[in-house]
């Protein structure tokens, strides 16, 4: 039970949670004073070697540990991660003070929590927008012939000063057109407006019992939607302005926003921890899994690894696949390499996990060598 309290308070040590720490320094050391602790290992030592590099310095601990080359098991301490539980909790005690804030000034942990941020957001911002519709379109069974977007600002405006059509009795067609087209900065036109006056009459009469405190319902969630658009959009000129700091040139990769970018970074983090491609594909769970003993089984994708770089990677696949709306593709290598594994017998997931082995592939050496991307020249015919 110790070893294993040791073990998880040397994890939270080495990840940097010293504003928790220094809350409860009391309580902590009134713990670890009652264990023996033999280590005279010092913070500095601790996390400038590896545990390897450490068992050949000058911890004592350590230099009592060996290996059984015949049961493969550690004399002399229970176990090694029990003698490095033991350097933390001296260095806990004794130099509890020296220890730095490892992640507050991290780079790359300011962006994951911007990037949290936004998801949390955006997560509500959803929210209220399929609240939005369930009022909505209660009062205009038709609103999608002229609004596809709800939470646009021009309809935004258009259910807070007409939540239900009793609203718009005797409005003219050139009434709402002088109120719309300015707040739709001139995209909006008379015919829509027409459409409007018209789908609403072909709905009939949709007003229902206690319609004022339903209208008053609309017109707060409006504000709710308001609040949160404004918000992301605070959120994602952060991002923008912060993201210069790394150098990094992933958003040279077509398709690849600020958004995108700072999701890769802060799941990635610093590059440098990565020895190659492969490790990074490991940790997000992009590397191919084989289900069948002599290789004849299916790709499929591991059920290990980092879910939210996974994700992050499989969406960035498809967008590579993607084409316009003139039938072109966005990136034509990929495209190309997609078409090609189908033909051999892949089917369209299978595919797309391989095409995600290749970015990654492709981000990690862009961000090793801070090289922008270049897009292949494919001769294919992409009829």
């Amino acid at each position: 039970m110790n070893l294993c309290i040791f073990t998880v308070f040397s994890l939270f040590l080495v990840y940097g949670i010293k504003p928790i720490l220094s809350s409860h320094r009391q309580s902590f050391l009134r713990f670890f004073k009652t264990k023996i602790l033999t280590c005279n290992c010092s913070f500095s030592e601790l996390t400038s070697h590896t545990t390897k590099e450490i068992s050949s310095a000058s911890c004592p601990v350590f230099c009592r540990v060996s290996l059984n080359p015949k049961t493969k098991k550690w004399i002399g301490c229970a176990t090694r991660a029990d003698s490095v539980a033991q350097c933390v909790a001296r260095v806990a005690i004794n130099e509890l003070n020296k220890l730095p804030d490892a992640m507050s000034e991290d780079m790359y942990w300011t962006l994951s929590q911007l990037v949290n941020r936004r998801a949390n957001l955006k997560t509500h911002h959803i929210r209220l927008k399929n609240q939005l519709h369930e009022q909505v379109c209660v009062a205009y069974p038709s609103y999608k012939q002229f609004f596809q977007d709800i939470g646009r600002p021009t309809a935004l405006y258009f259910w807070e000063h007409y939540p239900s059509p009793r609203l718009l009795r005797g409005k003219t067609v050139e009434e709402l057109a002088e109120e719309l087209i300015p707040v739709s900065h001139n995209q909006f036109s008379t015919r829509k407006c027409q459409i409007i006056l018209d789908a609403v009459k072909a709905d009939g009469d949709a007003t229902r019992d206690y319609q004022p405190e339903r209208d008053e319902i609309t017109r707060g969630l409006v504000k709710d939607v308001r609040h949160y658009v404004e918000q992301l959009e605070a959120v994602d000129k952060s991002i923008a302005d912060f993201l210069p700091r790394f150098e990094c040139p992933l958003n040279t990769i077509p398709g690849v926003s600020d958004t995108t970018v700072a999701k890769l970074l802060s799941e990635i983090g610093d590059i440098r921890r990565f020895p190659n491609a492969d490790k990074v594909a490991n940790y997000a769970g992009i590397a191919p899994v084989n289900f069948s003993s002599v290789g004849k089984g299916d790709d499929k994708h591991s059920k290990q690894g980092n879910r939210r770089l996974q994700g992050t990677i499989y969406f960035l696949a498809i967008q590579m696949i993607q084409l316009s709306s003139k039938g072109l593709p966005r990136n034509p290598a990929f495209y190309a390499y997609y078409q090609r594994q189908l033909a051999r017998g892949k089917t369209k997931p299978q595919a797309l996990i391989l095409i995600s082995r290749r970015l990654i592939s492709i981000i990690y050496g862009m961000l090793k060598n801070k090289t922008e991307y270049v897009m292949p020249k494919v001769q294919d015919n992409w009829g």
